[in-house]
């Protein structure tokens, strides 16, 4: 097996707020920059360990560091390689790290923060909140998918969230697209980015909060997840996964009594940095949301949306993962439950029953990942039919019958959906 070398990082010369290292590869040559609105920051190989891990083990090449690094972190990297490899062993390999232990005890420093990453979505807005009077700072990494003019308006954004809350933001700008974009899809590649960026501020940062997008009831693998994100944490930096005891609407609910997420909410897929608006209000997180907030009774509250809700496109909409589909069940048992807002309850059961089986990602089962153009779909379809394959089997389709059977106004949407299942597991 091949093996590359990461030796210790450099400023850029004259600036102490920008540290570069460079990968070399047998056949390739990768230049990797991180940069940071304030420092210090830490020179050690813990931070591009984390950023080195995941393309490595998809090409399969070996890691040898140049010096020590955190004893803890080193011990955890063979838990972190199995879990990726039980998600994805055609995609992930274990590799072999060649690194030493450092000889002496790290003593962290004093006076360091607790910070929380933040994105002004809702699972952000929920951490910061639930955890206020111990957070100290926001971070906020930044997007290195976006152009310039559009990145200055996005932290703009997040600088004023960071001042209603009355907290000091540090900013993260990770330029390693080169390096990991043709090896790893940042849905698997963002936790490790994060957690690159949480090692980075070691010298700022005693703790740092990771917000959870899944719940518990509804785990999923993914790039930061509760079994994995504190695996990468060091003696000096504790990272925690945290809010996954609460479903999305949970989530929404709680952060909704604070005006301050109401005004500054962003949650949509498509970025629209060049409008006064956050959110597109047409794609399904923006459905999602408007539909949650609709039922908290916040709604009109939240002018971060470009479009209103419109149940129709809620009831004609693709939610084509398990997630999804279980956001919509949840806020169509709470209606029941609370007998409040039917029209909003039938367009949320006629989503579900609209929904396509999804049979058809048993057809990728057994496809070779190398081949051109699938990659990056295969590795998203496989999570998706791992999930439907076993909770959604138990877990969607009785439930959704369950409570469909028991209200006759929505009896026939439950058929269309039953029917819809049956195929699925045929």
């Amino acid at each position: 097996m091949s093996s590359f070398s990461i030796s210790k990082p450099a400023f850029q010369p004259g600036d102490n707020l920008s540290l570069v290292n460079t990968f070399r590869w047998p056949d390739k040559t990768f230049r990797n920059e991180y940069r940071v609105s304030q420092g210090p920051i830490a020179t050690g190989l813990e931070p591009w360990l984390a950023l080195a891990l995941l393309p490595a083990m998809v090409a399969g090449m070996d890691i040898k560091l140049e010096q020590p690094v955190s004893p803890r972190l080193l011990e955890n990297l063979g838990k972190i390689q199995d879990i990726f490899y039980s998600w994805e062993n055609k995609t992930f390999h274990r590799v072999g790290i060649e690194a030493a232990p450092y000889s002496q005890p790290v003593i962290p420093a004093d006076g360091r923060a607790v910070a929380t990453f933040f994105s002004s979505g809702v699972d952000s807005f929920y951490t910061l909140f639930r955890h206020y009077a111990e957070i100290d700072s926001l971070v906020y990494m930044k997007n290195p998918f976006i152009s310039v003019t559009d990145d200055a308006i996005v932290t703009g954004r997040i600088r004023k969230v960071a001042h209603l809350v009355e907290k000091p933001v540090l900013e993260v700008l990770p330029l390693v697209r080169a390096y990991t974009e043709p090896y790893v899809t940042w849905y698997y590649m963002h936790g490790a980015a994060m957690a690159s960026c949480a090692l980075l501020l070691a010298p700022q940062l005693s703790k740092a909060y990771f917000a959870s997008t899944h719940s518990y009831s509804g785990m999923a693998p993914a790039g930061s997840h509760p079994i994995l994100d504190g695996l990468w944490s060091t003696e000096e930096v504790e990272i925690v996964n945290d809010g996954a005891e609460a479903t999305r609407f949970q989530k929404i609910e709680y952060v909704s009594q604070f005006d301050v997420a109401l005004q500054n909410m962003q949650v949509c897929v498509w970025d629209l940095p060049d409008t006064e608006k956050f959110n597109c209000g047409k794609c399904h997180k923006c459905l999602i949301t408007q539909a949650a907030l609709r039922i908290a009774g916040k709604l009109d509250q939240c002018p971060v949306f470009a479009e209103p809700l419109d149940l129709e496109k809620l009831a004609q909409g693709d939610y084509d993962t398990y997630y999804h589909r279980t956001n919509l069940l949840e806020m169509l048992e709470v209606l029941e439950e609370r007998g409040s807002d039917p029209a909003l309850a039938n367009a949320l059961a006629a989503a579900l029953a609209n929904q396509r089986p999804l049979a058809h990602f048993q057809t990728f089962l057994g496809v070779d990942p190398e081949v051109a153009g699938l990659r990056h779909q295969m590795a998203g379809l496989r999570q998706e039919l791992n999930v439907y394959r076993t909770a959604l089997r138990y877990q969607l389709a009785d439930r959704v019958n369950n409570y469909l059977g028991r209200n006759k106004a929505v009896h026939r949407a439950g058929e269309i959906l039953a029917h819809g299942m049956a195929r699925i597991f045929k």
